[in-house]
């Protein structure tokens, strides 16, 4: 089963698709906060480089 997750924040937006085959409910959503995480700390140090 494939999901996208969206993420829309200060202006920037991403989206990814994860295949969470065989994933628990709990793994997906422990998945979306990494990649939350991953994304946020990205655009801040794009932020520090402009």
């Amino acid at each position: 089963m494939m999901k996208t997750f969206k993420l829309s924040v200060w202006g920037y937006e991403d989206s990814d698709e994860f295949d969470c085959t065989g994933l628990t409910e709990e793994e997906i959503e422990r998945e979306l906060v990494n990649w939350v995480l991953e994304r946020v700390d990205h655009w801040i140090e794009e932020g520090k480089q402009s």
